[in-house]
């Protein structure tokens, strides 16, 4: 527990220190390293009765699910809290070719995972993988060109998860670029 709080302090005087000095990018770094040793589980101790320490893996367990996850898969990840751009391009480009390698392997496995429109005449599945890619490509972006849909059941769901994931990566853009123009 003493370390945490140790590096908590060190960080955020380095953070301050950066400021200071002009240096942003190392005072970003600073501060994503404070949030680090700030928002962790290990920061609950345990210790007590044994009824108390049950009580206390619980609150380490919830604090995981609901604070330190919920940090690493949309700051600390994709935008190291802000500070860059490139890493969150790579998480998009992660997260949309991820997709088209579901909706391909699905398509491969025998699913219907697009109906097209029939004036269109396209097919009902994605025969290749740029095929995929540009599905998941416009179900990221949230755009939807209308000559294709993702079919019922499985591969609707999996859009739509696809589809929440892109709009809070939007989210996250704009906060990137904003903290960009603010420093």
């Amino acid at each position: 527990m003493g370390d945490l709080t140790t590096a908590q302090s060190f960080w955020h005087f380095a953070c301050q220190a950066f400021d200071r000095e002009g240096e942003r990018e190392r005072a970003d770094a600073a501060y994503y390293f404070e949030r680090l040793s700030r928002v962790s589980p290990l920061r609950i101790p345990l210790e007590g009765r044994r009824w108390e320490r049950g009580f206390q893996i619980m609150k380490r367990l919830l604090t995981l699910v609901f604070c330190w996850l919920p940090d690493c898969l949309f700051l600390r990840w994709p935008t190291a809290y802000g500070a860059s751009l490139l890493r969150l391009f790579g998480t998009w480009a992660f997260l949309i070719g991820g997709f088209a390698g579901a909706y391909y392997m699905l398509s491969a496995a025998g699913f219907q995972v697009l109906l097209a429109s029939s004036v269109l005449g396209l097919t009902r599945t994605v025969p290749t993988f740029g095929g995929a890619l540009y599905f998941s490509a416009v179900t990221f972006t949230t755009l939807g060109y209308g000559d294709v849909r993702p079919a019922p059941g499985l591969v609707g769901g999996l859009a739509a998860a696809e589809a929440i994931l892109g709009g809070v990566m939007m989210a996250l853009t704009v906060l990137v670029i904003g903290r960009k123009f603010m420093r």
